[in-house]
């Protein structure tokens, strides 16, 4: 977990950053503020104050630093452990929303997927306590998960992956909004999904969709200046694979 914070920091990956005295921000982002809790509670990393002295703190920190080397994290914590206040729920949640949802190292869903060079270590010991599968050469999460990724909002309250069924949910929109476009502009779409780039098609179906029924007419033309809402170029998107597949 914070081998990935760490790391993959901007202006983008460098390994060498994981080190004693390596600094990471929670910036008011839930996932790394979780981060920094459970690394605190270990006593892995230490609050730096704004003079630019260290503390120690059970909560988050803006700022926080790492003072353990990581070749020594698991000595440490087995040196220090009954001096540590922290449950392994807790910990499991600030992995997933570090590594899964703020950094996208692994995947939430539910299918098996290859196992990352950096990450085979920690899938091992997720496997071995009963978080993780092994399926031959692959991963696949357990319901053991199910506590972490709700937390995280990466999964439903049955246990399925939230971007899954959102994908479910918009293809079977798409699907029923291509069936009920009129005739002449379905190939007044279709033109544009094979002629015209991404965006403009994108804003050529927010002209004609209201989010239930098809405007014929359709409204002005959306400005370059006008974002759309993400539910709509989700939708646009699903529609023109559609209307483009074979």
């Amino acid at each position: 977990m914070l081998r990935d914070i760490i790391v993959h920091q901007p202006p983008g990956p460098d390994v060498s950053r994981f080190g004693a005295g390596a600094r990471f921000e929670h910036a008011f982002q839930g996932d790394l503020e979780n981060a920094s809790v459970v690394s605190n509670r270990l006593r892995l990393t230490r609050c730096v104050e704004p003079d630019g002295s260290l503390r120690m703190s059970v909560g988050p920190c803006y700022l926080n630093q790492l003072v353990v080397a990581p070749e020594d994290f698991e000595r440490f914590i087995q040196d220090m452990r009954d001096q540590l206040f922290v449950e392994i729920g807790e910990v499991l949640a600030a992995f997933v929303g570090a590594t899964i949802g703020h950094c996208a190292l692994l995947p939430a869903a539910r299918e098996p997927f290859a196992a990352p060079t950096d990450h085979r270590a920690v899938l091992r010991q997720l496997a071995l306590h009963g978080y993780a599968e092994k399926r031959g050469d692959a991963y696949r999460w357990t319901d053991g998960m199910g506590p972490a990724m709700r937390e995280c909002y990466l999964w439903t309250e049955d246990l399925q992956d939230l971007k899954t069924v959102h994908e479910a949910e918009l293809l079977r929109e798409a699907e029923a909004a291509l069936a009920g476009m009129p005739d002449l502009l379905r190939a007044r779409l279709a033109r544009s999904a094979s002629q015209d780039g991404e965006f403009d098609f994108v804003r050529e179906v927010a002209r004609h969709w209201d989010g239930e029924s098809w405007r014929m007419n359709g409204q002005p033309a959306v400005p370059d200046a006008v974002l759309l809402p993400s539910r709509v170029i989700d939708f646009a998107r699903c529609l023109r694979e559609l209307i483009l597949s074979p």
